[in-house]
């Protein structure tokens, strides 16, 4: 399933919608961020998150990347490119934290690809940290 890696929601209606608020109220404050991942034409493929930014670090985490099967060819690279440029151009913050679930080979695989370096690991995830220079360095990989 597309939601397989990421965290349990409540099936509880009433605490969906005080997340939902809750999460408005982050996005007022630039604490958080959801994207939806669209092509040129405006159709639909998939999700991006940046949230616990932190301005004193210029630290923020990035997850909650969801992509649908039948996503144009590359799109995965473009949905990175365009998130990350958010979060290091937009926002002026430095480094990305990302953790992704040891099984979820896949995901693991593409963050080493662009340049996200392994700085530790549980029994259950394995985190990395992709700096604003690596991410500078990949987007070349794509310029025209």
């Amino acid at each position: 399933s597309l939601g397989k890696f990421l965290s349990k929601t409540d099936v509880n209606l009433e605490k969906q919608k005080e997340w939902i608020k809750n999460y408005k109220f982050r996005e007022k404050i630039k604490g958080e961020f959801y994207f939806i991942i669209q092509d040129k034409q405006g159709n639909s493929y998939g999700t991006i998150r940046i949230y616990n930014i932190n301005k004193q670090s210029e630290e923020f985490e990035w997850g909650s990347w969801i992509l649908l099967a039948n996503r144009p060819e590359k799109f995965s690279y473009f949905s990175i490119i365009e998130s990350f440029a958010f979060a290091f151009n937009k926002l002026s913050l430095k480094k990305a934290l990302i953790n992704v679930r040891i099984e979820n080979k896949k995901a693991h695989h593409i963050y080493i690809k662009i340049g996200c370096q392994e700085i530790k690991r549980d029994k259950k995830d394995i985190y990395l940290e992709y700096t604003k220079e690596n991410f500078e360095k990949f987007k070349k990989c794509f310029e025209i």
